[in-house]
């Protein structure tokens, strides 16, 4: 049996913010795409093989099999956006045989790929999942890893994560548009002129005074969502052509100094900026309508130099009284909050949070200035916002020796992007101690208990297995130095620092 996929005849420039370069594939160069799709269903927690072709996986002797999905939208969301930008995709064929093999072995794929007259092999696997329910609809997540091979060196390239979210009251259609979604953000990194990302979220504390059936997380939700409505009618159509929003979940633990310690699934929208929410002091009292007050700051994030660009100096603070319906839960769209949004966010950050940070990413972030920027805006006589002069995360200036960067993964979702003191510390299979310089490796990544898949620059690969007490040290710029377990640590990826 024979399956179809794609080849792109293109000139590309690559400009992946999170690894900080840019690569540049010449105009004759022939792009290979494959991408491995699974859904997991909602009645299933675990993975389930449901993927884009008929495969058969051997696991201690269980044989399963897998189902074909004809309609792969992480592929069908990369091939519509480099037809979008006006590049040409054509079919080239591959039998199933060939791409088991591809897919358990990069080097046979880039072998087969060389064999098609590809020159840029692209492959990667995406997988969608049951993430909950909310308001009657179901949610999924997603989350894809990408490589980018030259079939002529067999180098690779880059490698990139993204994720992407969906939901609708089907469960199928709710993992089409997460696995959709998941390919656009993909697409966003390989594409010439593709939007910059803006991801926003919010963090609720000191909530009082709300309905029981209220939450934190409610709130967060009603109030990303109103401010994605607000932030896409009030954008000018300049920033809208240049910049993606996205919002993300809120998290009641997530303040501006801890965004790079807790919020894993920020860092993996493959976002450069983020726009941060913090909401305090919210309080609600029954004076024969309903009063409340609260305060909101508003925290702008850099995620590729890992730096906060501006904050406020003093929070938002906004009040409002005597509205009904508040209480029920059922009767939102005539609520007091919603009144509040519609009334109170049009004139505060319309005209003053969005000027600034209209203003801010036309002026420096369009130009990627390396400095930092100091915000200097002069306080509105009718306006409680003040922008202050810029305030770096980092506890302390951290220089970095080697001309690397690793991103250092953990299983909870955390990373740490930097240095790592010292050698990286293994045992081989036979026993022996492995001691590798970081510079050296390309990519260590969990298999299973304590066994680690080790591959080198050189290209050689090979399995060990970590020391379970053993540590490391990652040098950060924004966190100073981190010191990780190795039995946290999920993946590291080390790319050549181009800055």
């Amino acid at each position: 049996m024979v399956r179809y996929f794609f080849i792109v005849s293109v000139i590309l420039l690559v400009g992946i913010f999170a690894l900080g370069g840019s690569y540049v594939i010449p105009k004759n160069a022939r792009i290979g795409v494959v991408i491995l799709e699974d859904r997991l269903p909602v009645e299933r927690y675990v993975p389930v093989s449901v993927s884009v072709d008929v495969t058969v996986e051997m696991r201690q002797n269980v044989v399963e099999i897998r189902r074909r999905i004809p309609d792969p939208q992480v592929q069908t969301a990369i091939i519509k956006r480099l037809r979008d930008f006006g590049y040409n995709v054509e079919v080239f064929e591959i039998s199933d045989a060939d791409l088991q093999m591809a897919l358990g072995n990069p080097v046979k794929a880039v072998e087969i790929a060389a064999r098609q007259g590809i020159d840029i092999l692209i492959i990667g696997e995406a997988f969608a999942s049951y993430a909950g329910k909310a308001e009657g609809l179901i949610y999924y997540r997603s989350m894809a890893d990408l490589k980018v091979i030259s079939t002529k060196d067999k180098y690779i390239l880059f490698t990139a994560s993204a994720m992407g979210s969906g939901r609708d009251l089907a469960p199928d259609l709710a993992a089409k548009k997460s696995l959709r979604d998941l390919g656009e953000n993909l697409a966003d990194l390989l594409i010439p002129g593709a939007k910059k990302k803006i991801t926003f979220a919010c963090n609720v504390k000191d909530m009082k005074g709300m309905p029981h059936d209220i939450t934190e997380a409610d709130f967060g939700y009603y109030w990303l969502r109103e401010i994605k409505e607000m932030l896409e009618q009030k954008f000018p159509t300049i920033f809208r052509e240049m910049y993606d929003i996205v919002w993300t979940p809120t998290w009641a633990d997530i303040t501006p100094s801890t965004v790079y310690q807790k919020s894993g699934d920020l860092l993996l929208k493959n976002s450069q900026y983020i726009l941060f929410f913090e909401i305090s002091a919210w309080k609600v009292r029954d004076e024969g309508g309903y009063k409340y007050a609260g305060e909101v700051d508003v925290n702008l994030i850099d995620n590729d130099r890992e730096k906060l660009l501006f904050t406020l100096s003093e929070p938002l603070k906004f009040s409002y009284e005597k509205v009904d319906k508040y209480w029920d839960y059922g009767e939102y769209s005539n609520s007091c909050f919603r009144k509040f949004i519609d009334r109170g966010i049009e004139k505060l950050f319309a005209r003053e949070i969005f000027k600034t940070i209209g203003d801010f990413l036309m002026g420096k972030l369009v130009s990627q200035s390396p400095e930092p920027v100091v915000m200097k805006v002069e306080k509105p006589r009718e306006s409680v916002v003040v922008v202050r002069e810029t305030t770096r995360i980092q506890p302390e200036k951290v220089e970095f020796e080697h001309p690397y960067i690793a991103s250092v993964e953990l299983f909870n979702g955390a990373i740490y992007r930097g240095e790592i003191e010292g050698k990286l510390v293994f045992q081989s299979l036979s026993g022996d101690t492995i001691q590798l310089d970081p510079w050296n490796v390309k990519k260590i990544e969990w298999i299973y208990g304590e066994m680690y898949r080790i591959e080198m620059i050189d290209g050689s690969v090979e399995k060990a297995r970590i020391w379970p007490d053993m540590t490391i040290t990652v040098k950060t710029k924004t966190l100073g130095q981190r010191i990780v377990k190795m039995s946290d640590i999920r993946k590291i990826e080390v790319e050549v620092r181009t800055h």
